[in-house]
């Protein structure tokens, strides 16, 4: 059985999985405008960015990376990072 690919999984193939992709694609949009354009902003933190998309998946964006949020919090946390928001 797939997976049915969430919008931040959408995003995150579209600059190829790549944490540090921040490029411009063909219409000259770059992930963050991507991210404002299809979801809000869901919090910030310092210089992180979440955003939540209508799907209830969310990406976080930060001066020199980006990656998947931890689903439901209200933080800026990766998932690929422990919590050090404390939550």
């Amino acid at each position: 059985m797939s997976k049915t690919m969430t919008i931040a999984d959408t995003i995150s193939a579209h600059y190829n999985d790549d944490g540090q992709n921040w490029g411009e694609d063909d219409n000259g949009e770059d992930i963050y405008d991507m991210c404002a354009r299809l979801g809000t902003v869901g919090a910030k933190d310092h210089d992180n960015t979440r955003f939540d998309f209508s799907d209830g998946s969310n990406l976080v964006l930060g001066t020199e990376a980006w990656d998947y949020g931890y689903p439901g919090a209200e933080c800026c946390c990766w998932m690929a990072c422990d919590h050090w928001c404390g939550q």
